[in-house]
């Protein structure tokens, strides 16, 4: 704004603190007029007003004829008879496509239609779409709805009052605010009352998943939405199976305790009395008794157990070296993850790509989806999946067994590159093929469940094949999604822990360790049955016996042992420890 205008003809002098500058500041010249936005795309403007003359000049009259005769000997005066003769007899449109039949020597060539004349719709158009772009301006507000549907519709306003409407004015009130308002009061502030609308789809989904799940009434739920409720009672509705209790309550059953068994007192003799030594002198014994933990009774309930281990679980603390045992496991494990997780995501690109390929392809045979996946999901697809995370596989035990060797301090011994090698075909040979089944089994059925809705939601809806295959398409990317996210990490963390655990059970044998030892990570989130297998004892060459919810056991050699069930296997942080008598 310059102070010195001009007003109907009339030149108006006005002082400089009287007015309200709306600026946007050059930072290369923060002094001068400012510089707006369009400057940035001066050149697509400029483009597209040059290609609009050049297009009103062009339907106006370029004076370039449609075709030229050429050929006739005579002089300019017949040439003109000649023309006028020919519009005459052909002209208009009750001679359309009648065709000219001309004496003489003469030839007819047609001036085509350059290229750029034919393209300069398209051409504008890509220069409108780079000015919205520009300014965040959703197409559907300019009324292009070329490639719009009722959601993106519906999505453009709440985009454009967000993007576009919203920093300008928030720019206006502090303007306002800076320059104006503190004239009349230091506590006066300018705000203006805009509200964005909300996303309606979003809030009708987290409203139904809050009553799906009790967290809010059937009457809030209406209210939301501007229902009147039948029924004013504020009950919610809950899950079969589901009772809402206070917080800070426990609904164990109310079980009898067994009562531990009371030995008969004797008095000791010297046979029993043992020497006691002091752990802190000595880092590398776990244990100076040679009787292994016990474990507990079996036949006892989970929750006989469950209200004893949480009371002692504090004072449960590792030594020294289980410390050490621990800190070098949990470091290479999680340095391990990225190798797992990066394997996880080209295997659910892959899968991805392949089966939406399938579904494009099944648009027209219109196959059932269970057997387009059963199809697919063959023994070569195991195969592939065990060659992809082979790699993993390999660099975990790699690192299991240094791990060993770090823990036992034999760091200067020679490289045990062939015992790993062995190690991990082995392993490959007899788990390799099933973990691969396993993740693909579980790949399987999330897909054919989420397939099934979408399929059945599209039937009921009366779409289209095509339309009904791109639903399925996006169903597709949404579960790959989420099997590159959250399942790729739960992966990650089992696969890393279990190889890495692999390779330090099968160093320790190696070098001649006769015992290990369960180190449990001892805090809120370990498992009930995980806790009270640490510092189980057992020889080199057997497996623990992991306790599962049925009453069963889980016969595992080490932590995250694939041969357990899911229960004691999926995310589990434990690891072991050698065991060395001094």
């Amino acid at each position: 704004v310059n102070p010195y205008g001009e007003t109907s003809g009339v030149a108006l002098t006005v002082d400089a603190n009287d007015l309200v500058w709306f600026k946007d500041i050059d930072v290369a010249d923060p002094y001068g007029r400012g510089k707006g936005r369009a400057e940035n795309i001066a050149d697509e403007i400029e483009a597209d007003e040059y290609a609009s003359k050049y297009q009103k000049n062009f339907f106006f009259n370029d004076a370039t004829p449609p075709y030229i005769v050429t050929g006739y000997q005579g002089n300019q005066q017949g040439a003109d008879q000649i023309k006028k003769s020919l519009m005459q007899k052909i002209g208009g449109f009750l001679h359309a496509r009648e065709p000219a039949i001309l004496t003489g020597n003469v030839d007819v060539k047609t001036v085509g239609i350059a290229p750029k004349e034919l393209d300069m719709v398209e051409s504008r158009k890509f220069l409108r779409d780079e000015c919205l772009q520009h300014f965040q301006i959703p197409p559907e507000i300019m009324g292009i709805i070329e490639n719009s549907n009722r959601a993106t519709i519906d999505s453009s306003f709440y985009l454009f009052a967000k993007n576009v409407i919203k920093p300008e004015l928030e720019w206006f009130e502090r303007i306002l605010n800076r320059q104006l308002c503190k004239e009349f009061d230091i506590d006066l502030v300018c705000k203006h009352n805009y509200e964005i609308a909300e996303d309606e789809e979003l809030k009708l989904r987290i409203y139904q998943f809050g009553v799906q799940n009790g967290a809010i009434t059937v009457e809030q739920y209406c209210e939301a939405f501007g229902i009147n409720p039948d029924v004013k009672d504020g009950h919610y509705i809950l899950p079969m199976g589901v009772n809402r209790v206070q917080a800070g309550e426990i609904d164990l059953p109310d079980l009898p305790l067994e009562e531990p068994e009371q030995e008969p007192e004797t008095e000791p003799t010297e046979n029993d009395q043992q020497p006691q030594a002091n752990p802190e002198n000595v880092e590398n014994v776990l244990a100076l008794d040679d009787e292994p933990t016990k474990k507990k009774k079996k036949g006892k309930s989970i929750v006989d157990y469950q209200l004893d281990l949480f009371s002692s679980q504090k004072q449960i603390k590792y030594t020294p070296f289980q410390q050490k045992c621990w800190d070098l496991f949990d470091t290479k494990a999680r340095e391990k993850e990225n190798n797992f997780i990066s394997k996880v995501n080209q295997i659910a690109n892959r899968q991805n790509k392949d089966i939406s390929a399938l579904l494009a392809e099944n648009e027209k045979e219109n196959k059932p989806i269970e057997n387009l996946l059963a199809q697919y999901f063959s023994s070569q697809v195991d195969i592939a999946v065990r060659k992809t995370l082979g790699a993993a596989w390999l660099e975990s035990i790699r690192a299991g067994c240094q791990n060993a060797k770090e823990v036992l301090n034999k760091k200067a011994e020679p490289d045990f590159t062939a015992m790993t090698l062995a190690i991990f075909n082995n392993w490959i040979d007899r788990n390799g093929l099933i973990k691969a089944k396993e993740i693909n089994d579980t790949t399987h059925r999330e897909l054919l469940k989420r397939l099934r809705e979408v399929l059945s939601e599209s039937i009921a809806n009366g779409d289209s094949l095509a339309v009904r295959t791109k639903k399925l398409q996006r169903a597709c990317d949404e579960v790959f999604y989420a099997m590159s996210k959250e399942r790729a990490y739960l992966i990650a963390r089992t696969e890393t822990a279990g190889s890495v655990n692999l390779g330090q059970n099968a160093t320790y044998k190696a070098y001649g360790v006769q015992e290990k030892m369960w180190l449990a990570t001892v805090d809120s989130r370990t498992r009930d049955s995980h806790l009270f297998m640490h510092e189980v004892r057992v020889p080199i060459d057997m497996p623990f016996e992991v306790e599962r919810k049925d009453g069963g056991h889980d016969t595992m050699f080490f932590p995250a042992d694939g041969s357990g069930s899911a229960e004691n296997v999926c995310n589990c942080r434990c690891t072991i420890a050698p065991v060395i008598n001094l």
